[in-house]
């Protein structure tokens, strides 16, 4: 999916098989294309489907994502079940509760636009196949960063995971949530279970936040090879700034997604694109095929809806566990007669800031 995944789709198509798949040509792109993402998986949670439309950007010899806040966006089943999607913010649409994909069933995204235009996916089903478990792997070491065009080595957690060659070939995607505990320095001297039955109104010294996600796209292609069966290698998946997020406690979540080949050479595609011309939405002769069609007009959609099974790993880590330690300079007021984020962890902008209100999850 820095509004994740928005830049790579518009951020892997703005935070995501085909029987006649359309090829989406970069010309005209004055127009707008619609962008529509997203996916279901076998995971009972709330789920996310993205639209947006790409519009020029004056004499910018470029273009953007204008985030469509006023669709309707339902799923629906083999069964006529109707699954809806609230707006929340930027052209993101959550389900109206917890879902899930069911093996044997199909599903279909449907996204009406205010002007009468109707897009849907082709059905999706999850697959048969047995997902390989994921077993993340962790350790301290260094990359290369560009600063100030010099090039400088910089510690980080190299996060990868463990696979194993299974019987056939298996197409794989990672998506990864980073989440820490966010400290107020200037806010009221309290800790943390103390200020769990604070009123809302109350300034928090303590938040816990989900930091946004960097546009990039984990894909793994995994061929099947009877010389090497059952093999296991390590995969890398990110490198992880190792930095104030860390000062108390830092999870990283990662959801293993099992893709049919048709989701993972769109995938593949999206991903050569951002390498190669800069972004998603800069004019260029590529062609990308999807599963998003208009079903009263002649005007293509850029995007697929997938329906994936999914597992899941939640990794716990604080400094004192890589055998680090570090001190952190305090949070300082600036003057300003606003509200200070300083003052109050509420005011800090994350992807999600959940306040005192810790995730059932976190342990």
């Amino acid at each position: 999916m820095n509004r994740s995944l928005t830049h790579i789709v518009i951020c892997l198509l703005l935070f995501l098989a085909c029987t006649e798949p359309f090829d989406f040509e970069y010309d005209e792109v004055d127009k707008g294309k619609v962008v529509i993402d997203g996916y279901l998986t076998d995971e009972l949670m709330i789920h996310r489907i993205r639209v947006s439309e790409s519009t020029r950007l004056g004499d910018f010899n470029g273009i953007e994502a204008r985030y469509i806040e006023d669709a309707t966006v339902n799923l629906i089943d083999d069964q006529g079940v109707m699954m809806s999607f609230s707006h929340r913010e930027s052209g993101e649409y959550y389900s109206d509760q917890p879902i899930q994909a069911e093996i044997g069933r199909s599903y279909s995204l449907n996204v009406t636009l205010k002007d009468g235009r109707v897009f849907t996916s082709d059905a999706e089903s999850l697959q048969t196949e047995q997902m390989e478990p994921m077993d993340i792997r962790y350790e301290v070491g260094e990359r290369e960063v560009l600063l100030n065009g010099r090039i400088l080595s910089q510690e980080a957690l190299i996060l990868s995971n463990q696979m194993t060659k299974s019987n056939g070939d298996r197409y794989y995607q990672w998506v990864i949530e980073e989440y820490f505990i966010k400290e107020s320095d200037a806010a009221p001297v309290r800790t943390i279970e103390e200020e769990a039955n604070l009123p809302d109104t109350a300034a928090l010294r303590f938040c816990y936040v989900k930091d946004f996600a960097e546009p990039d796209l984990y894909i793994k292609q995994d061929i099947y090879n009877t010389a090497i069966e059952g093999d296991q290698y390590n995969q890398f998946l990110k490198y992880i700034a190792l930095d104030s997020r860390w000062e108390f406690e830092f999870v990283i979540v990662v959801r293993q997604l099992m893709l049919d080949r048709d989701s993972f050479l769109f995938w593949e595609e999206i991903n050569a694109l951002s390498n190669n011309s800069g972004g998603l939405f800069d004019p260029t002769p590529y062609s990308i095929s999807g599963n998003v069609t208009q079903q009263n007009g002649n005007a293509q959609a850029l995007g697929y809806f997938g329906v994936y099974k999914t597992e899941l790993s939640r990794v716990f880590l604080t400094l004192s566990d890589l055998n680090l330690v570090e001190t952190y300079p305090p949070c300082l007021l600036t003057p300003s007669p606003r509200p200070q984020p300083c003052a109050n962890c509420r005011l800090w902008l994350y992807d999600e800031n959940f306040a005192n209100n810790k995730p059932d999850w976190w342990r």
